[in-house]
């Protein structure tokens, strides 16, 4: 589904095309979800419902990611996350989006993206993350 096919979605169901935000600057999920945050911070700051449109087997993500997002912007700006109200999505050919990109994602929202994009490409070894310590070792 192309750009255009986001936009005119919504405004066939009857959704005000002055209502549509679209964010097309990322090139991940979690970018879209920061800046699409942003924006409705600064330019429609009286916002605090959302909808994500996007493909079957990434909606779950979509909302994961901006939720977190949402929830991260609320703590520094003292305003309340903002509730994603609903989702639309289409049927897709196949694909999944597997636990490990979830996790890259989230790390990505934290401002870690050198460990999120080795996630990404798959050159993450979880063999090298440091060895957990409990406080009673300390």
């Amino acid at each position: 589904m192309g750009l255009q096919a986001y936009i005119r979605h919504p405004v066939e169901k009857g959704i005000d095309g002055d209502r549509v935000i679209v964010e097309n600057q990322s090139i991940t999920t979690a970018q879209n979800a920061i800046f699409s945050c942003q924006i409705l911070q600064e330019k429609y700051p009286q916002v605090n419902q959302l909808a994500i449109i996007s493909s079957d087997y990434h909606i779950a993500t979509g909302q994961l990611l901006f939720g977190a997002e949402s929830i991260l912007l609320s703590d520094e700006s003292g305003n309340k996350p903002y509730t994603i109200v609903s989702n639309a999505a289409w049927k897709t050919p196949s694909g999944t989006l597997s636990t490990m990109f979830q996790a890259g994602a989230l790390i990505e929202l934290s401002g870690d993206v050198e460990t999120d994009f080795d996630i990404y490409y798959d050159t993450y070894d979880i063999h090298e993350l440091p060895p957990i310590v409990n406080d009673s070792d300390i």
